[in-house]
């Protein structure tokens, strides 16, 4: 708090000086201007490195001022600090780890994290964990905890409580030394002396020895401290052109019997207005093996070529001893001028274990710059490990090495239909399809030097510089030492700094990435993948919203408002299931009938991962289904039952029940059996009388030999006919008989 309250009150200090408002001098570093007042009143922590190298630039005010009063470590020693860290915490732990013979597995469990993320802290590719973890690890590799934090760079004493103490302990002993020596010599002097009477009353009887220890103690007053440790530039660039090739000398010399083994050297280039973005690393510097030799080493990629040939000085050996002195350096993590290493043993080159003298080394540092970078101030950083990737016993120089780089006259290209364009690679100018308020007159195409990143900016996108300027140009660059991605997760190729930095666009334009499979995590999906930004106010990464993933041609888009660090980014957080929405159908069925369970298996996680799934029924497993869900994806798993005994019967997957019911089976009702039957009585007929013969009117026909009768068919028209034919002769014989009775 104390801290904060000092760094608000310098900063109102400054702003009443240069007459700025809370407003102006918000605006003119583009935060808003309650931050401002909060920051004056100490209610907010001092802010980002970053946020401070504006406000120092906008109160015309040395930039290292505000970071010591900060309390921070300037943003490219905390880089060097952390990349140490890095290497050398990593195969420390693996080591550590495989002499407790535990696997990566066991150790990430009992620490708390992912095996994956063990595994890239073990192999360089992650910086150390939070302290809470390391502590965790120090208790599983039955280490102290002060030693593991140490590795990983941090300290245990925030307020430099252990650092101070030690450096008192180390006075201390010196003076005790010194005096020791002093007093001896005076005794023998005092020997020596011819002997004088004095009287006991005379003045100068004590006036001699008063005046003695005056003259003493004031010569140790004001003599000045001797450093341990001392890095000067011999020779280094003034001033030169963007693409050249700069050479420069630096000198680390160990001065004094304050013995500070060196272990590592770490060099470092970057611009002073942005030194995040565009630096030069140039870690573990060639160190020679014997005094009077010489040792080479080269660096390349995106920052250039570096050649840097080391070549030590007489008394130069490898040795240990006492690490104990003072010098410049960055220790207990503030940054200030004679701190103290602290005590201890130590290994390494320079004035060693063996008592010979003084020692250095000088290096002869070639860098061609790139072509592409801004034109500016650039500073050299030296680092000097006393212990590899331990902060507290690392120096820098004192001074700042700098020199500024001029820009090449460069040829600029008509925009075309692209926009802009004949600008640096990566760097695309809009100038002149830009109108004075910011506003774009047709489509414009920006992309990377190296074809990974593009952006769309439609016509009438209004584009303007944080300080609400036209746009003139954009550049799309990766970042060499960028902030790392968020806890389980990993960057999918490079992060890229588009600028301006802080540069808006109303409505928001289209960046797209082009990424590369095979840089995808085990188990992450595709279709996962997410465009972050860096939001450096909150110091954190934060999610576009409305992302679109083509897996086809690989490439991931998503809409941007403003210009920081962005970067397509593979969450990896490891599989976890849920079980939701059982369903059971039917409900009601027949012994020996089918009934089928469902359930929805959802993964919350990051990666692909396995499920089992078991169905219980009453308590019991009947079934277990296998399933492989990708990240943040469900699927509908189904189980078919049959149960032959009536009852109710409870399902249970993953917590989720239901029950289902058999019915009791339907007893069927036997037919009744048939009555016995009487056989009919056949009906007793009495034959009637035959009826008298007439006489034939003709003789009978001879009898004739009988002949089987069958049925003939019935003849309906002859039976017709004779009834006609009786009717009309009985109505003839009827008119006969009335006539005759008439006449």
């Amino acid at each position: 708090m104390e801290e904060s309250k000092r760094f608000g009150a310098r900063i109102r200090e400054l702003r009443i000086k240069a007459r700025l408002t809370q407003r102006k001098l918000a605006d003119s570093i583009g935060i808003d201007f309650t931050y401002i007042s909060k920051l004056e009143n100490g209610q907010l922590p001092p802010p980002s490195e970053k946020v401070i190298s504006r406000l120092a630039e906008v109160l015309a005010v040395k930039r290292d001022e505000l970071i010591a009063l900060a309390g921070k470590i300037p943003f490219d020693i905390a880089r060097e600090l952390q990349n140490r860290a890095r290497l050398v915490f990593g195969v420390k732990v693996k080591e550590l780890r495989m002499k407790r013979h535990l696997t990566q597995s066991e150790l990430a469990g009992r620490a708390g994290i992912d095996a994956t993320y063990l595994s890239k802290i073990e192999s360089g590719i992650m910086p150390p964990p939070r302290e809470n973890v390391i502590l965790r690890m120090a208790e599983a590799l039955n280490l102290d905890k002060n030693k593991l934090l140490a590795m990983a760079g941090k300290t245990t004493s925030p307020d430099g409580t252990v650092m101070r103490r030690t450096a008192l302990a180390t006075a201390r002993e010196k003076y005790r030394r010194f005096f020791t020596s002093l007093s001896t010599r005076l005794a023998a002097s005092y020997r020596n002396l011819p002997r004088v009477s004095m009287p006991l009353n005379n003045p100068l009887r004590i006036g001699i020895p008063l005046g003695l220890a005056v003259i003493i103690a004031a010569s140790l007053w004001f003599v000045p401290s001797a450093r341990a440790l001392t890095i000067t530039f011999p020779s280094k660039p003034s001033s030169g052109t963007l693409g050249g090739t700069y050479t420069f000398t630096t000198k680390i010399a160990v001065q004094d019997d304050d013995l500070l083994p060196i272990q590592s050297i770490d060099l470092s280039i970057f611009y002073t207005s942005n030194p995040s973005t565009y630096v030069v690393e140039c870690s573990e510097l060639p160190l020679p093996t014997a005094p009077d030799s010489t040792s080479t080493k080269s660096y390349s990629g995106s920052s250039g070529t570096v050649s840097i040939s080391g070549t030590s000085g007489s008394n130069w050996s490898y040795g240990y001893g006492s690490r104990y002195g003072y010098g410049y350096g960055y220790q207990s993590g503030t940054w200030g001028y004679i701190n103290p290493v602290g005590y201890g043993y130590g290994y390494g080159y320079g004035y060693g274990g063996v008592d010979v003298g003084p020692t250095d080394i000088t290096y002869t540092v070639a860098w061609v710059s790139p072509s592409t970078w801004p034109a500016g101030t650039y500073n050299i950083r030296v680092i000097v490990y006393g212990t590899s990737g331990d902060a507290s016993k690392a120096f820098t120089n004192d001074t700042t090495a700098s020199f500024t780089l001029s820009a090449e006259a460069a040829t600029v290209a008509g925009g075309g239909g692209g926009g802009g364009g004949g600008a640096a690679t990566g760097t695309t100018r809009v100038s002149d399809v830009v109108t004075s308020v910011g506003k774009f007159t047709q489509d414009v195409t920006a992309k990377s030097a190296d074809n990974k990143v593009e952006l769309e900016i439609k016509k009438d996108v209004i584009g303007q510089t944080r300080a609400g300027k036209p746009l003139s140009l954009i550049m799309i660059s990766p970042m060499i030492s960028p902030p790392a991605p968020p806890t389980q997760s990993n960057t999918i190729g490079l992060t890229y700094d588009l600028g301006p930095d802080g540069a808006t666009f109303s409505p928001p334009i289209t960046i797209t990435f082009t990424y590369n499979p095979a840089d995808m995590p085990e188990g992450v999906s595709e279709e996962n993948l997410v465009i972050a930004y860096y939001d450096e106010a909150a110091g954190k990464w934060e999610a576009l919203e409305g992302i679109t993933v083509d897996p086809v041609n690989n490439t991931i888009s998503g809409q941007v408002s403003h210009f920081t660090a962005f970067a397509v980014i593979a969450y990896t957080q490891p599989a976890a299931f849920t079980a939701s929405g059982l369903t059971i159908s039917p409900a009601q069925v027949n012994p020996g009938e089918p009934v089928n369970v469902s359930v929805n298996i959802a993964n919350t996680g990051d990666l692909t991962g396995t499920y089992d799934v078991v169905l219980k029924i009453n308590d019991r497993i009947t079934s277990t289904r296998t399933v492989t869900v990708a990240g943040h994806a469900s699927q509908k798993v189904t189980f078919a039952t049959t149960q032959n005994v009536a009852g109710t019967y409870t399902v249970n997957i993953d917590g989720q029940t239901g029950t289902f019911t058999v019915k009791p089976p339907v007893t069927p009702v036997p037919a009744p059996a048939p009555k016995p039957t009487t056989p009919p009585v056949p009906p007793v007929t009495t034959p009637a009388p035959p009826a008298p013969l007439a006489p034939p009117a003709t003789p009978p026909a001879p009898p004739i030999a009988p002949v089987t009768p069958t049925a003939p068919a019935t003849n309906w028209w002859l039976i017709g006919g004779i009834i006609v034919a009786v009717i009309v002769i009985a109505a003839v014989a009827w008119q006969l008989i009335v006539r005759r009775r008439h006449a």
